[in-house]
Parts: structure tokens; sequence; C-alpha cells
């Protein structure tokens, strides 16, 4: 059974618990040849109430410029958890991604997401395009010549 939330007298607005999330990622960049990178990465969430979520990501890097890659979205039961559905789908969507880097400050993205889960019969997946601006770097200056 769900809790009711609790409810702001005053004005009959919901009161929003926060709920403690632990993310641990890493990831590398692994040179195949002069001109190709292998960039894998993973990523778990953990908010100690659903499923532990598992991203993991790879990326074929074509001379710094085209980047090409897919990634798969996984739930799993880390422990025990009392308020956890057993009929819960642990797999949820897999992605195929594309990015081109313009320039040194302008990058377009590409991604589709396919759904796995139940919910694949009710959607076909989503789109998703990036556009990144980089600004360039101020000149450095020392703010404090002392050593500690």
């Amino acid at each position: 059974m769900l809790a009711k939330p609790l409810v702001n007298i005053t004005n009959n607005a919901p009161i929003v618990n926060e709920v403690k999330t632990i993310y641990l990622t890493s990831g590398a960049m692994v040179p195949l040849s002069d001109f190709m990178d292998l960039k894998p990465s993973f990523m778990i969430k953990e908010d100690f109430k659903g499923p532990t979520n598992l991203d993991l990501t790879a990326f074929l890097v074509f001379n710094k410029i085209v980047w090409l890659g897919t990634s798969y979205q996984t739930g799993f039961i880390s422990f025990n958890k009392a308020n956890l559905q057993s009929s819960l789908n642990e797999t949820d969507a897999i992605s195929a991604i594309a990015q081109f880097y313009l320039n040194d400050h302008f990058r377009v993205g590409y991604s589709y997401d396919f759904t796995l889960s139940k919910l694949a019969s009710y959607q076909s997946g989503s789109h998703e395009i990036s556009l990144s601006l980089t600004f360039g770097r101020r000149k450095q200056r020392i703010v404090s010549p002392r050593y500690f």
C-alpha cells in the first residue's frame, strides 16, 4: 500500500520529500589507431527505492570529430527492497547515438532510444537532438602566488 503524500494545509500543495541518490560513473578513452578511439563508460544509479539502474555506453571516435555509439540501460535488484514490485521488467532501453564536432566550439548530436520494456507497446522510442556551444577560456592568471 502506498502512503498518501503529505499536504501543506495553507495552500493544499504537496510536500516533496528529498530522496537520496548515489551515482557511480567511470569511463576511458582507448586509442585504437591514429584516427580512431574507443570510449567505453558506465553509470550506476541507486535511489534505494526502485531497481538499481545501470547504463553501459560505448563510442567509436573518428579523428576526434565523429562519435558513433550505443548505450544500453537496464535495472537490476542490488539488494532486498521492501516496496519494490516483483513484476518490474529490468530491461529498459537501447540507444543509437551520433555526435559531430563541427569545430572546437560547436557540437551537434542525435540519439534514438528504443524501449525494450513493456512500454514498447505504447511508444515506439524517442528522438533527441542536442546542440553544444563551448565558450573560449579566459586567459589564465595567477590568483595567489603563495604555495602551501
